[in-house]
């Protein structure tokens, strides 16, 4: 275990060790060292707090190979010398009925587990290293995921209002890709017969209206969903229909249909179902792709240079070692930044972050949430000129004002050149005041302005001095300004610079 080899080498070489023992002590994620007969050699604050223990004598005589919350294809595969990676519900209820180790947590959590050897020159096993993470949250979401998906499919399964589906192919036909059994029970054919037809085929007598060209024209995004009555006949289908189009998705279109005695009902109920569906898949889809591919990144960093580092750790010299740490801090800051502000897109997403505005000193504000990263501007020497009236007020909650100013204001400097200004503005009107944060930086293409406030959209862009940030600033700042009613909007010149404007209301 190389925390415990100091005195094997050089003073050069010690100088090293406490960075090391700094990372084991300070990471997020819990750590455990084992030695070969898997007896527990060392934890770090992470652990002891994940399991509810008081400190390490606690669990001084703790064996992994005892734990009976692994199964034994797992201890086989320790035991082996492989390196595996599992998830696992673990139960504090087992810990102490076996009396293991005292514990302050009851129940059960989800963990996910790098159990990784340790190998010395001759690449004989000597022990093991072991990364646990709590998962509970994200399996909670993944199961309340999938409920609402199942429940939602269930509802449009069991819908008394007819549905088929189109998608718009090559050469623009718009095509039939599904349809529910209310539609065939309304209709009277299967839709099995109009599976692959283009709409004009499937319901021919449509040719002679312009509702093939409508209903293309909504899938492309380009009209909103219309309603509308319909009395139709060909030679298998006669009916008078309550008709209601709408997109799905981009080049996807699905039409509902009733009874006109159901009219009302039906477009209530289809208007919140395909609403609440489309909010729920659009916030899963945007969480967790910035989880799989934006975190993935600083990870992939901090596993890879750990590992490199702890394999060649007697081939590199100082200054190589240093700089494979200096990777893995950078890459884990950028990790932290992009999780806490995904907990904070999250919470304000559900309503779980709590609105409390209040009258406050705009300039004094401002000069508070300025203090806070001001030695980022010094840095690159950039002077910061606040022309603010000292007797403006807003009427904002304070926490997410602060948030707003300083997202606002790092996005000016990253974005600016060393010795610049940014100028920070206001002015007053009977309803509203209005921000403005002035810099002469890079600038923003016209065709990436429309993608900033948006997380599907969500991209991270280096700064003048490749400066990395989470992606998610300027989207946190456009949800806490919708929150107090109020707007933000940005002219941008590429080459020139940027202004960013907030306008809020007086109450």
């Amino acid at each position: 275990m190389i925390f415990n080899r100091k005195n094997e080498h050089s003073e050069s070489e010690k100088n090293i060790y406490p960075s090391l023992n700094d990372i084991f002590s300070q990471s997020p994620i819990a750590i455990e060292l084992y030695n070969i007969n898997g007896f527990l050699l060392d934890v770090n604050q992470a652990c002891l707090t994940l399991f509810g223990i008081r400190g390490i004598e606690e669990v001084k005589d703790f064996n992994l190979f005892d734990d009976p919350n692994l199964n034994e294809q797992i201890i086989s595969d320790i035991r082996s010398g492989k390196a595996i990676k599992y998830e696992l519900i673990f139960s504090f209820d087992l810990v102490k009925s076996k009396n293991l180790y005292r514990t302050s947590r009851d129940g059960t959590c989800y963990l996910e587990c790098f159990i990784n050897p340790t190998t010395n020159e001759r690449n004989e096993t000597t022990g093991y290293i072991v990364h646990i993470t709590e998962i509970t949250e994200r399996k909670q979401i993944e199961k309340a995921l999938r409920k609402s998906e199942e429940k939602f499919r269930r509802i449009v399964e069991s819908s008394t209002n007819g549905m088929y589906f189109y998608q718009l192919k090559e050469n623009d036909r718009l095509v039939v890709v599904g349809a529910n059994p209310a539609a065939d029970l309304i209709l009277g054919i299967s839709h099995q017969t109009l599976l692959g037809k283009t709409i004009e085929e499937a319901f021919p007598n449509l040719i002679h209206t312009d509702l093939p060209e409508k209903f293309k024209s909504i899938a492309k995004g380009k009209e909103v969903s219309q309603v509308f009555d319909l009395d139709y006949k060909d030679e298998l289908i006669s009916g008078f229909y309550n008709v209601r189009v709408f997109q799905t998705e981009k080049n996807t279109v699905t039409v509902s249909f009733t009874d006109i005695s159901e009219r009302k009902k039906a477009e209530l109920l289809l208007e919140v179902q395909a609403r609440e569906l489309k909010e729920l898949n659009a916030t899963k889809d945007k969480f967790l792709s910035i989880i799989a591919h934006d975190l993935k990144n600083p990870f992939n960093a901090i596993l890879g240079f750990s590992d490199l580092m702890l394999k060649n750790f007697y081939q590199f010299d100082d200054e190589t070692l240093l700089k494979g740490l200096s990777t893995i801090e950078s890459a884990s800051v950028q990790a932290y930044k992009l999780l806490e502000n995904l907990l904070i897109w999250s919470q304000n997403q559900t309503g779980r972050r709590e609105f409390t505005p209040e009258i406050l000193n705009l300039k004094a504000q401002v000069m508070e949430s300025l203090g806070t990263i001001e030695s980022i501007a010094t840095k690159k020497e950039i002077r910061i000129i606040v022309s603010i009236n000292k007797y403006f007020k807003i009427f904002a909650d304070k926490n997410m004002i602060d948030l707003i100013f300083r997202n606002l204001i790092s996005n000016a400097i990253k974005f600016s050149y060393k010795k610049s200004k940014i100028k920070i503005t206001a002015t007053s009107s009977d309803h509203e005041i209005q921000i403005s944060i002035i810099d002469n930086g890079v600038g923003i293409a016209s065709e990436n302005l429309f993608a900033i406030f948006k997380i599907d959209k969500h991209r991270i862009t280096l700064g003048t001095d490749d400066e990395q940030g989470s992606g998610l600033g300027l989207i946190l700042c456009n949800d806490f300004i919708t929150r107090h009613n109020g707007n933000i909007r940005v002219e941008s010149i590429p080459g020139k610079g940027s202004v960013f404007t907030i306008s809020l209301p007086f109450n």
